[in-house]
């Protein structure tokens, strides 16, 4: 529940702080003559270059975190990725699947276990 209500929290908050507050002040600073974006904003939100590159970088950002998260997950699993991945093997009873992991565990405790 505490970790729902933070992420919601998380989200809102970056979605307000940094999104819409820069697009206001990106607007109100284009008519104001005092900052030097002065009449810009118009013409980068119309190009198609400004687009291209926003759907770059997050497409850039989305295949490097998934990327991480492949690695991660079949370099150097983790101890809950391979106990789940090991109740989920539905040919081994329950006994038979934790002592298979009791094993895998006893061999990582000792680094004899390879990833």
């Amino acid at each position: 529940m505490y970790t729902k209500n933070f992420t919601i929290l998380s989200v809102s908050s970056i979605l307000f702080l940094s999104i819409v507050l820069y697009i206001v002040y990106l607007f109100i600073a284009d008519q104001v003559n005092v900052f030097k974006i002065y009449k810009t904003a118009i013409v980068v939100l119309s190009s198609s270059h400004f687009y291209f590159i926003m759907i770059l970088v997050v497409g850039v950002s989305v295949i490097v975190d998934v990327l991480y998260i492949v690695m991660v997950r079949e370099v150097k699993t983790p101890i809950y990725l391979l106990f789940k991945s090991l109740m989920e093997r539905k040919h081994l009873t329950y006994e038979e699947r934790t002592s298979l992991f009791k094993i895998i565990v006893e061999k990582i405790k000792s680094n004899t276990y390879e990833y």
